[in-house]
């Protein structure tokens, strides 16, 4: 998807802000304070997928039922894990399969739906120009902080 360079500007202003500070040494008291003195690689690719609009992508192509739902589900919990809010799930449309509609596209929505509602808040398909759908947004379910 093109994003007019404004509306690119207004989604991730703030980590790009955050990221050109981050380059080039200098910033902002609270900057220095939240990355301490040399930022995480997780840290900096956090920000560059804000500021890009990039989103973890998980790719089942080429995989079974059993093995593609059990990917699914260990890259929710990681994501889960590391405070990742969302992410994209490929599954393909199955023109090749028996029926021209691929197992997995029905399966991956089906499993979301009954087996991995405690890992997510919710999903939206994502249909291309023809109207056919091959992959989901998840918004993941993020941990509640511990207290102490």
């Amino acid at each position: 998807m093109h994003w007019p360079r404004r509306k690119l500007r207004a989604r991730g202003s703030a980590a790009l802000d955050h990221l050109t500070a981050l380059c080039s040494g200098i910033g902002t008291q609270w900057e220095r304070s939240q990355f301490m003195a040399t930022p995480s690689l997780r840290q900096i690719r956090a920000l560059v997928r804000e500021v890009l609009g990039i989103l973890p992508t998980l790719d089942l192509h080429g995989l079974g039922v059993r093995e593609a739902l059990r990917e699914t589900e260990r890259f929710l919990r990681d994501a889960q894990a590391q405070g990742v809010p969302s992410l994209r799930i490929v599954y393909g449309k199955g023109r090749r399969s028996p029926g021209g509609r691929g197992v997995l596209r029905e399966a991956i929505p089906h499993w979301l739906d009954t087996n991995g509602r405690n890992l997510i808040r919710r999903y939206e398909q994502r249909p291309d120009a023809s109207g056919a759908d091959g992959a989901v947004i998840v918004w993941v379910r993020l941990r509640e902080p511990e207290s102490d």
